[in-house]
């Protein structure tokens, strides 16, 4: 993004006085938005000044900036729709509203009112800013929502030692790992870390990647994931599936369009990890496969795709349309706040601050009931309705896959520690012939949607107390009340 900056905004940078705290702002946050440059005939503007010292003193400052390099000049038809220029700061003025209506910069910084007059006729008011506006925007621009985790820290890889035991592995595997370490740091880059006792435990360092990334085939902005490490004491836990869940929110909360790794042939077992939370691998880095995922959908679906695979591909967007059934399954509170922890207004256990829970923090997650439908498949929709407390509907999941059975040790076998149940409670579950529904969480609802509102306004009618289909129209009415 390049950033033009008028005469008077030089002046109020470069003078004197005590720099006034919006043009710190907007200068500081434009600067980290893009390459802020000078018009060339803003320094023939400097150049006229009869002050011959002060000429000379503000023409030294602007050596700090880049300058416009051959900008295009107004033609007639542009000078016609500006008006008649009087003078030669109607000139100056003209040319810099003519980069931005060329496209040469994407916004013009200026106080100058009879510019701004000018850019609201020609129709560039949204990219002529004051300086208020300029602080207020880029500052909003440059704002990164980074998801939260109770056990996950958050922070600059400056912040990680080197030496850590933790990172002997990447050395083995990377020669060059230390100098991309100290490199990296120097540039604030950021990750997840899961840490016990002082000791690393697990790693995600992530890149964001606006204008360039390893292939052409990669749509930007994207989210690079740099590095993703779990040691094998806590390889049960499910982080690195934690991790890509906070890295596709990341990509999400800040409107980027896709994310991807690289890894070597022999990473197998990430490689399959990836590939199951759709990751698709789209060439070559040297001797790395490049995998990559979409995260915003096509804008004309195919309604003939399957719909699972097209919310494993595009996760958290999953299709309604078509043959995709839509179901109620209700939940009691205590499987609820297991199975979602990070669902508002879910009450945590002690243990979640004491330990990770791998059925809680993976995307791949399983409910066990004895309802007695068989109509649910894979690719259906599934809306959670907490029950007791909140008589709620919080969550939504996509279904991956149904089994019934009254063998506990299938069960198990089936679901493993993506499971929330005890052996007992499986066990009794089992008994009275259970349904298994391996599911695919995409998201807990902004604003849940309670059961006086499911019966008054959608037509939700009587208690919630077992799994219950419903059409299209009351879906798409719940999902009005709930975004």
């Amino acid at each position: 993004m390049r950033i033009l900056i008028d005469t008077n905004i030089l002046i109020g940078l470069e003078d004197n006085h005590v720099l006034e705290e919006r043009y710190a702002i907007a200068f500081r946050e434009a600067q980290k938005a893009g390459n802020i440059v000078v018009h060339p005939r803003s320094i023939e503007d400097i150049r006229k000044d009869p002050d011959e010292k002060r000429m000379e003193k503000t023409l030294s400052k602007l050596e700090k900036y880049s300058i416009l390099e051959h900008p295009p000049i107004p033609d007639e038809q542009f000078l016609s729709q500006i008006g008649r220029l009087k003078d030669r700061n109607d000139e100056i003025d003209a040319s810099l509203l003519f980069a931005v209506a060329h496209d040469a910069v994407d916004f013009l910084i200026t106080e100058d009112k009879g510019i701004h007059t000018k850019a609201g006729r020609l129709g560039l008011d949204e990219r002529v800013l004051l300086v208020d506006q300029a602080a207020e925007i880029f500052t909003r621009l440059g704002q990164r929502r980074v998801p939260q985790h109770t056990l996950i820290e958050h922070l600059p890889v400056h912040n990680l030692q080197i030496n850590d035991p933790f990172f002997n592995s990447l050395r083995k595997s990377y020669p060059t790992f230390d100098e991309w370490f100290v490199k990296i740091s120097r540039e604030g880059r950021c990750g997840w870390v899961l840490r016990e006792r002082g000791r690393i435990l697990a790693l995600c360092i992530y890149k964001e990647e606006p204008d360039r990334a390893d292939s052409d085939a990669i749509p930007l902005p994207s989210l690079k994931i740099c590095t993703l490490k779990v040691a094998d004491e806590v390889s049960g836990r499910r982080i690195a599936e934690l991790f890509l869940k906070l890295s596709f929110q990341y990509t999400i909360k800040n409107h980027l369009c896709s994310t991807y790794f690289t890894a070597h042939s022999d990473q197998e077992s990430l490689i399959g990890l990836m590939t199951d939370f759709g990751f698709v691998e789209i060439g070559m880095k040297g001797e790395e496969h490049i995998l990559m995922k979409h995260m915003t959908p096509p804008k004309v679906i195919d309604h003939s795709t399957d719909s699972l695979n097209y919310a494993i591909k595009y996760y958290p967007h999953f299709m309604t349309e078509g043959n995709v059934k839509k179901f109620i399954i209700p939940i009691q509170p205590e499987f609820h706040n297991r199975i979602f922890p990070d669902c508002p207004g879910t009450q945590p256990r002690l243990c979640d601050f004491t330990e990770i829970s791998p059925e809680g923090n993976t995307i791949k997650k399983a409910y066990i009931c004895n309802a007695k439908t068989m109509e649910i498949h894979a690719g259906d929709v599934l809306l959670f309705y907490r029950s007791h407390d909140q008589r709620a509907i919080t969550s939504i999941g996509i279904v991956e896959r149904t089994i019934r059975t009254s063998n506990p040790s299938e069960i198990v076998r089936t679901v493993g520690n993506r499971t929330v149940y005890s052996f007992n409670e499986i066990r009794a579950l089992a008994s009275k012939h259970a349904l298994v529904i391996i599911f695919r969480h995409m998201e807990n609802l902004l604003k849940p949607v309670k059961h006086s509102v499911l019966s008054r306004s959608v037509g939700v009618k009587g208690p919630v107390q077992s799994i219950r289909r419903i059409d299209d129209d009351l879906f798409q009415r719940i999902m009005r009340l709930a975004r």
